[in-house]
């Protein structure tokens, strides 16, 4: 395993609403309240208030009793990125592994896994019982996707050190501080910018692979 790439999902490859907004949105059709807790829970994560896993574990909470089958459909088919197959493949080709690192729902991050070849993927799971939602949730990318990468590392004994990334959202710059190189994309956010080794905007996925391999072939 030479090379290696961590990439974001929601916002990243994939164009809509994040999983867990999507998610929200269509309980929300039933129980309306649900868009006023989420907003509640957003700005207790945005105040420092509750950790990144304690968001999560709140969000799931308003959809306990629902049917885990309306959440496979909030979140699919996903909606992806122009180009997003063909620059994974490109990777591939140049001989990146391909691992995605979402902190969103695994439902929507296992479809996007399959539909772009992807090789391995971190996401979270939500827990149901007999086809009805519980309340649980199997947390894989939380607080820190330093963390993840940490986890990978461990598993595969690689060092992540002379990785790649892809992101746009403040939960990548853990992500981007622990790799050689790092891309900001389709992002505003100055912080994220400004922690990624370069940034871009475009709506082709293909221009932002072409930036880490022609980074690979000169370095």
């Amino acid at each position: 395993m030479q090379n290696v790439v961590f990439i974001d999902v929601d916002g990243t490859l994939t164009t809509s609403l994040s999983a867990w907004e999507l998610a929200h949105h269509h309980f929300a059709k039933v129980d309306p309240t649900i868009i006023d807790k989420m907003n509640a829970n957003t700005k207790l994560y945005y105040q420092g208030k509750i950790t990144y896993n304690q968001w999560a574990k709140l969000d799931v909470g308003l959809w306990i009793n629902s049917k885990y089958e309306e959440l496979e459909k909030a979140l699919l088919p996903p909606v992806l990125i122009n180009g997003a197959k063909e620059a994974i493949k490109l990777l591939k080709d140049h001989g990146f592994t391909v691992v995605l690192v979402s902190g969103g729902i695994d439902i929507l991050v296992d479809a996007v896994k399959t539909e772009i070849n992807a090789d391995l993927s971190y996401s979270n799971r939500i827990g149901h019982q007999n086809g009805i939602i519980d309340g649980s949730l199997l947390i894989e990318v939380g607080d820190s996707k330093a963390d993840t990468l940490d986890v990978f590392s461990q598993t595969y004994d690689y060092d992540v050190s002379k990785a790649y990334a892809i992101g746009d959202n403040t939960n990548d710059i853990d992500m981007f501080k622990e790799v050689m190189y790092s891309l900001a994309i389709n992002t505003e956010i100055p912080e994220v910018i400004d922690n990624a080794s370069n940034h871009i905007m475009t709506d082709n996925f293909l221009d932002a692979v072409q930036i880490i391999i022609n980074h690979k072939n000169n370095k």
